[in-house]
């Protein structure tokens, strides 16, 4: 008989008639409240394998002449199912013995011991009660038992001793009741995630997420990456969650058992969610040449951000092959097209996405061989400030002789602020708020109703003043041959301040070729114009990668110039400093005067 640990001991005295079977009886009440908790040491009371528990249960008759004797057994039904007998009353007189029989939450046996009887090694007769746990009842506790020791005649004591009661090991006196057992239960186990499909999305988040594994029981806490989510479809093997937004990386997700207190690894690799940054679309910033004739073959260089280095390239909706592609340049042969303006689309294999289809920066304009439509060459200057009220000189071809309309950002120019010749057009720009800087399209339309291309002018918020800008100090030389490969030093400062990476560079409306970008100083080729029949200027803009630029002023001479440039000395840390650099030109003399301006963005 297995030994058990007595805990507390209280007196609970209970006696009242009761009538079973055929015996009237005197009942001693014995209160047992079962605790499951990790054993002190091996005497504990274990569980099987099926996490059941017997309890051994003993009638001492030993030196008795004759007796009669019930033990009744009470339990909680809501947490045990009694399960089997055992030896049923063991070692009792084979000819007189009962038992163990259960109804509702009581379990019965008994026997008699008859005057002459054999005693079997002079000690008491038991049996065996074995209870299991019910379904879906973890770790109970306090369960009870009452142990009824059921004697003949009418007095408690004329028969029983210390060592007749139940489980005589524990060798209370008849009147003591209240008896702790301890009994072992293995630890629930923590709920485990096993995979979760899908193991990413964007960092947007409201992705459907399917969580598998073992132990989530029907309720409790799970946090995807520590926010609380609200799972669906819940069972203790599955539930489908829904990502929140969340910063790019990985993140886990922890189940909480309700049941149990128990949480699934907050590091457990099989929970990794990986959020990740939406694809960016491709951007085409910059087409040079922006026209050129119907019959097409003219060599075009596409610049701009996440073109990848694969995926379909249309050139008017027919498709081409680029050279040279880069995933921010590449170079693109036109196709023959009717007249008019076309858009270069650029998809990038790797995202599937594409740039825009109607992206004013990849507009080309196919014009026909000796025609009159406009094209706008240059802007210059290509920025000022919101207010309005900048003078704006447009240069090209076939602008026509009788006065047009400029449209810049939507709005028509007031004829009163436009100049016009067939080459050239100054025009005054009228106010345009912006938050921040905002590139707008400039175009121009004859009086014989025929549209240019566009060009880009960027208005400036003036609210907002910047600090840290690119400063231009010089170019180094200020002007060259229109028709030579030029290359031209910028020198200043904050160019490539930390945090920033290579920017643009544009000598009007073209994109210069970068030889070197660093913090004071920027090399490129001048973009060559060809021939030019009078000298003009240009305005050299450097972008940053953060989007603030400065500008400066370089000379195309026409292939006929001679003259040659010096460099002149910077102002150094002269706010709205003017400095004046003076240079022979053609016999003549110039001024190259660089205001520098409070810049905005």
């Amino acid at each position: 008989m297995k030994k058990f640990n007595l805990v507390a001991l209280a007196v609970i005295l209970v006696a009242s008639p009761l009538w079973s079977g055929w015996l009237q009886t005197t009942q001693a009440a014995y209160t047992a409240t079962l605790t499951f908790a990790n054993p002190a040491n091996g005497a504990s009371r274990a569980l099987d394998a099926n996490n059941r528990f017997t309890i051994d249960v003993m009638v001492n008759t030993a030196g008795q002449a004759s007796i009669g004797a019930d033990v009744l057994v009470d339990f909680d039904s809501t947490k045990l199912d009694f399960v089997a007998g055992g030896s049923a009353v063991a070692n009792f007189y084979p000819a007189n013995h009962y038992g163990p029989s259960v109804s509702g939450n009581r379990v019965s046996m008994g026997a008699t011991k008859q005057a002459g009887g054999a005693d079997i090694n002079g000690s008491g007769r038991f049996a065996t009660l074995q209870f299991g746990l019910k379904s879906g009842i973890a770790l109970p506790t306090n369960v009870q038992f009452s142990f009824y020791y059921i004697a003949q005649g009418n007095t408690i004591d004329s028969n029983i001793t210390s060592t007749n009661i139940v489980e005589p090991d524990l060798l209370a006196a008849p009147a003591a009741a209240t008896i702790t057992l301890t009994a072992y239960v293995p630890p629930a186990t923590a709920p485990d995630i096993t995979s979760i499909v899908p193991a990413s999305g964007t960092t947007a988040g409201s992705t459907s997420v399917v969580v598998t594994g073992t132990n989530f029981g029907t309720a409790g806490a799970v946090t995807f990456g520590g926010t609380a989510v609200t799972p669906t479809g819940r069972t203790d093997t599955s539930m489908t969650v829904t990502s929140p937004a969340h910063a790019a990386g990985d993140v886990y997700i922890v189940v909480t058992n309700s049941a149990t207190g128990l949480s699934s690894g907050s590091a457990d690799a099989q929970a990794r969610y990986t959020y990740v940054a939406p694809a960016t679309a491709p951007d085409i910033t910059s087409i040079v040449p922006a026209s050129g004739t119907t019959a097409g073959g003219t060599s075009v260089v596409v610049t701009g951000t996440n073109f990848g280095t694969a995926g379909t390239v249309t050139f008017g909706g027919t498709a081409v092959t680029p050279t040279g592609r880069t995933d921010t340049s590449m170079t693109v042969t036109s196709p023959a097209h009717a007249a008019g303006d076309v858009y270069i689309v650029v998809t990038n294999s790797t995202t599937g996405l594409t740039s825009g289809g109607a992206d004013a920066n990849a507009r080309y304009t196919y014009v026909t061989p000796g025609s009159t439509t406009p094209s706008i060459t240059n802007i210059n200057p290509n920025q000022g400030p919101e207010a309005g009220g900048t003078s704006v000189v447009l240069t090209g071809t076939n602008f026509g002789a009788t006065e047009g309309t400029v449209t810049i950002g939507g709005q028509t120019v007031n004829a009163s602020n436009v100049t016009w010749t067939d080459t050239s057009i100054t025009f005054t720009t009228p106010a345009y708020p912006v938050s921040g800087n905002l590139g707008v399209n400039v175009s121009i339309t004859t009086s014989g109703n025929v549209a240019s291309n566009a060009v880009t002018y960027t208005y400036t918020d003036t609210n907002v003043v910047q600090t840290n800008d690119p400063d231009i100090a010089y170019l180094n030389p200020n002007s060259g041959l229109a028709d030579a490969d030029v290359i031209v030093t910028i020198v200043g400062t904050n160019f490539k301040p930390t945090g920033t990476t290579t920017g643009t560079v544009r000598f009007g409306n073209y994109t210069a070729t970068i030889l070197s970008w660093e913090d004071t100083q920027i090399r490129v080729y001048a973009p060559k114009l060809g021939a030019i029949p009078s000298d003009i200027s240009y305005t050299v803009t450097i972008t940053r990668s953060d989007g603030k630029y400065d500008t400066a002023t370089y000379l195309y001479l026409a292939p006929a110039s001679t003259g040659g440039t010096s460099t002149p000395t910077p102002a150094s840390g002269m706010p709205n400093s003017v400095w004046a650099g003076l240079f022979g030109l053609n016999g003549g003399l110039a001024f190259l005067i660089k205001r520098k301006l409070t810049k905005y963005s």
